[in-house]
């Protein structure tokens, strides 16, 4: 959100504007009451009515403006972090997508980073938003009655027992979902790139199965997550409930009696009231922040990776030869696989013509990827033309090397595109 500093400052204050609007209204309507309907002042009937008609365009002005301001920030952060996100995985190293899968990727790059916008454009300011508004209501209220606020705020601690509670029983639980979500966007994925095979070989009905088990996994984790929020979610909504009705006995009481006016009473009421909405929504305000934590771990899972292929800071040109490359003692193992390439020396002099033939999976295509450097040996030194590779700009490398891929890949653009 750093870019956004204005637009974020501007959210800020139309939202302090807005609650400051919405707590005038109870005082107002508390003064009509007591001056106006029982002493009987009517020329203050006309002036309160213009302050809440005032008060009411305000607030209407000011929700739009928050509303185009928090949406502006929401939507330019996930335009950001995506474009981040595509920026850091074009830069990291092919090892990184052998342990990665295009769909849980793509589920990090689209749902994750939704979750994450959604939660920033509208949860985090209402959060503020009911801050805010406790903070000064509770204020108000102390004023007005501090005993009966008192009475009022004594669900407070419950309330938040219960919120703690929910946190800790829902955050694990939603951070699978997120990842089982990132499951079936993979097997959707493969599906869709394998569809020939799949038609091929008329594995329709297995795949639809497969892809069905993984679908139900998630379905099954989702539907814990919507257990857990249906079990305290309703709590939280109860828990204040139980305080408006404690206030209404007392206060009641106390109208009676004559302790409370009739308008400070409704005042009172209608305070508690805007008090009550954002601890109702607390419930709801936390799962969305978990199920936001959630998704934000998985999309930094993936900025905060390293590649493993480095170009160093004191980079060499590729010296200007014919292309004389030579392996020297190479080694190298996939990780958590066994050695693959052990203490390999090739020389292949410029000009030449060279077929590498074995069995499948004998580390010939291996052999190939370590002179662009897609993956580095684990052993030994591969050279072009007298030069390291680890030494050499990995840009300058890779120009250099031509590499015809044994499994054809297409982008969605023209042939002229594809080919250029």
């Amino acid at each position: 959100m750093r870019p956004y500093k204005g637009l974020v400052t501007l959210t800020a204050l139309a939202a302090a504007g807005i609650m400051a609007a919405s707590l005038t209204l109870p005082y107002l309507t508390g003064r009509l009451i007591d001056e106006v309907l029982i002493e009987g002042q009517e020329d203050l009937l006309w002036p309160i009515v213009g302050a809440v008609l005032v008060l009411t365009g305000v607030r209407f002005v000011l929700a739009m403006v928050r509303r185009i301001a928090s949406g502006r920030v929401s939507l330019g952060m996930e335009y950001d972090v995506r474009g981040l996100l595509y920026g850091h995985l074009s830069r990291m190293s092919l090892s990184y997508f052998d342990r990665m899968s295009v769909g849980q990727l793509m589920s990090r790059a689209s749902t994750d980073l939704q979750v994450v916008r959604f939660f920033v454009g509208y949860g985090l300011v209402f959060f503020f938003m009911h801050i805010l508004t406790v903070a000064l209501a509770t204020a108000i209220m102390l004023v007005i009655d501090w005993q009966l606020a008192l009475i009022a705020l004594a669900m407070g601690p419950v309330l938040t027992a219960v919120a703690w509670r929910y946190t800790r029983r829902s955050n694990p639980v939603l951070l699978d979902v997120q990842q089982r979500i990132g499951d079936v966007a993979q097997a959707a994925e493969q599906s869709a790139v394998g569809i020939r095979v799949i038609k091929a070989f008329g594995r329709e009905v297995e795949q639809s199965e497969a892809f069905e088990e993984t679908a139900t996994r998630a379905f099954d984790r989702s539907v814990d997550a919507a257990r857990i929020k249906a079990l305290y979610q309703p709590a939280m909504g109860f828990v204040p409930v139980v305080g408006l009705a404690a206030v209404l006995l007392v206060g009641g009481l106390q109208t009676i009696d004559g302790r409370l006016t009739l308008g400070e009473f409704v005042a009172f009421y209608l305070y508690l009231t805007l008090l009550t909405a954002p601890l109702r929504s607390l419930g709801t305000l936390i799962g969305n922040a978990q199920r936001a934590v959630a998704a934000g771990q998985r999309i930094f899972e993936v900025l905060d990776a390293s590649p493993d292929i480095v170009e160093p800071d004191d980079a060499v040109p590729l010296p200007a030869g014919g292309g004389h490359i030579r392996f020297r003692g190479v080694s190298f193992s996939y990780e958590d696989s066994p050695e693959l390439l052990h203490d390999v020396d090739l020389e292949i002099r410029a000009g030449r013509t060279v077929a590498l033939i074995g069995r499948t999976a004998s580390g010939k295509t291996t052999l190939t990827q370590l002179l662009p450097r897609f993956y580095d040996p684990t052993d030994g030194t591969v050279l072009v033309d007298g030069a390291d590779v680890a030494t050499v700009a990995l840009d300058e490398l890779r120009r250099q090397v031509g590499v015809v891929p044994q499994d054809p890949f297409l982008f969605s653009a023209s042939v002229r595109e594809n080919i250029a």
